[in-house]
């Protein structure tokens, strides 16, 4: 029996194909699906690349007493109360910076707890990461003014992440999980998806096979394995729907279907 509903933002809680406009938040009946869930005894749990603080303010009146695996399950937190935290060596999260910073159109986006720090940022990243992420962001000049210790790193490329995928990856794959995470995003992380539902399923006590997950991504692939029931969305490549158990259109037909009859 499914106990914990796992969900991913972009691309599918939003933007999942189905609407013919832009969505830069939740509608009004995937929040309503969340309440319900809760209402029926599901814990809900957003899993997302984004950070914390902007996760948190998509969700508005309906993020009370979710469970947040951010920044790719590398901060996990419930009520305010932290669950797991994985961190990047400082030295390597140096590395990926520079590397970024020598890249044509590519921007480092570097994770704090719930502050992202830009290095001399355009205005069109600057605008994204506030007014897109609802991220809280400081501009530094450079890496090491970053005054605390680093959970994530993320490439933001306008023009498309696909031409810099192969090489990024054979430079840090081995090392860290380098996932991509939307068409402009490339995520550098210690954990994944994956690895954050573990620790939610350590902290809650509710076993892996109980827990359904929904994803389009690579970066949700990690979560489709370590879930008992998983669900890619229709619009997914079929790479990534290959690792799902189902293909799902719509997040909130497929809950009241399935969990809130």
């Amino acid at each position: 029996m499914i106990k914990l509903i796992a969900c991913d933002i972009d691309g599918t809680l939003i933007n999942d194909g189905t609407k013919e406009e832009v969505e830069e938040a939740p509608s009004q009946e995937a929040l309503q699906m969340i309440k319900d869930l809760k209402n029926a005894g599901y814990i809900f749990c957003v899993s997302s690349g984004r950070q914390y603080p902007g996760v948190k303010y998509l969700l508005g009146d309906a993020a009370d007493d979710v469970i947040f695996s951010c920044e790719n399950g590398s901060y996990v937190i419930r009520n305010e109360k932290l669950i797991s935290r994985a961190l990047l060596n400082r030295n390597v999260a140096r590395g990926i910076v520079e590397d970024i910073l020598k890249t044509p159109d590519a921007q480092p986006m570097i994770s704090g707890a719930t502050v992202c720090y830009l290095i001399n940022p355009t205005e069109e990243f600057y605008k994204i990461v506030t007014e897109h992420l609802h991220n809280r962001a400081v501009i530094v000049d450079c890496f090491d003014d970053i005054p605390e210790e680093i959970q994530k790193i993320a490439i933001c490329k306008p023009s498309g992440v696909d031409d810099i995928v192969e090489g990024f990856t054979a430079r840090w794959g081995e090392i860290l999980n380098v996932a991509v995470a939307g068409k402009i995003w490339l995520d550098f992380t210690v954990s994944d998806k994956g690895k954050g539902i573990e620790a939610i399923s350590q902290a809650t006590g509710i076993d892996k096979s109980e827990i359904a997950v929904f994803g389009d991504n690579f970066n949700d692939v990690s979560m489709f394995k370590a879930a008992g029931l998983s669900f890619a969305m229709s619009r997914a490549v079929d790479e990534v729907k290959s690792y799902a158990d189902r293909v799902c259109r719509n997040v909130p037909e497929t809950c009241r279907e399935l969990f809130l009859k």
